[in-house]
């Protein structure tokens, strides 16, 4: 009987500590409760947004198309013209009482070209100035001289003579750029009709545009009487100045037009008493 009461003491024992163990384990497993978590928290924000939206870039950030270059614009260049002296009379250079042609007139920026061709009486002298400074010079039945001008505008002059003791007769053509050509020939002569190959002049130019070609001469302290002619070359135009009363000096105009050129010829229509000093310019469109 008393085995019996220690066996189940025994049991009951077991039994109790059986319930306590699970009891314990069983708060154990309980979760703690958690309390929601506060409005407006950062846990209440999806994993997405853990993190900032970057900032838009800004419009000084972005490239901004560079404006084009401005176009370089070359400077118009500068029309040409030409003047052409016909059968011009050259006293000799070892003529003591002789003096030297010139031609004088402004070139703006470009080539200066004469071209001299003989056409009796032997070499000719001839040689290209600008501002003063020789450009080139030439002795020969025919010449070609040629100069660059740099600046705006310049004075050029060409000279030419007799070689020797050569009176050659010549004709020059200079050819230059000018927007408004004026030329202008000194120490030219003005002998009258007893000395042909110095009795005034003959100028050949063409006219850019329609307008007025103007000559204005002056032969010293005797007066003359003279004629003036008009010639259109290769074409029907034609106009004579011939005066009954003698002068000692001519200003007329005369319309132009293209594309032929026109030759003006100024002759004193007297015998003439020897050399008679002629200047003369000469302007066209």
């Amino acid at each position: 009987m008393q085995r019996l009461v220690v066996v189940l003491a025994f049991i009951f024992a077991v039994l109790l500590g059986v319930a306590v163990a699970a009891n314990l384990l069983g708060s154990k497993a309980s979760p703690a409760s958690t309390p929601p978590p506060a409005s407006g928290s950062a846990a209440s924000l999806p994993a997405s947004s853990s993190a900032p939206p970057s900032a838009p870039p800004s419009e000084s950030a972005s490239a901004s198309p560079s404006a084009p270059p401005s176009p370089t614009l070359s400077p118009t260049p500068v029309p040409t013209t030409s003047i052409t002296f016909v059968q011009l009379g050259l006293d000799a250079t070892t003529d003591a009482n002789g003096i030297t042609r010139a031609v004088s007139l402004v070139a703006q920026t470009g080539t200066v070209t004469v071209r001299l061709r003989t056409e009796s009486g032997g070499n000719s002298v001839a040689c290209l100035t600008a501002d003063g400074q020789q450009l080139a010079c030439h002795t020969g039945i025919s010449s070609t001289l040629t100069g660059v001008i740099k600046k705006a505008t310049s004075n050029v002059q060409v000279t030419l003579r007799g070689a020797a003791s050569a009176t050659p007769v010549v004709n020059v053509t200079i050819t230059f750029p000018s927007a408004k050509p004026k030329v202008t020939i000194r120490n030219a002569r003005f002998d009258g009709t007893d000395a042909p190959a110095t009795n005034g002049l003959q100028v050949v130019t063409t006219p850019r545009v329609k307008g007025s070609y103007h000559v204005a001469a002056a032969w010293g302290g005797h007066p003359f009487l003279y004629e003036v002619d008009l010639i259109e070359q290769g074409g029907p135009g034609l106009r004579t100045v011939k005066p009954t009363t003698s002068a000692t000096k001519v200003s007329l105009s005369f319309a132009v037009t293209p594309p032929h050129g026109w030759m003006i010829v100024l002759k004193n229509t007297e015998n003439g008493f020897g050399v008679t000093p002629l200047t003369a310019t000469f302007t066209w469109p």
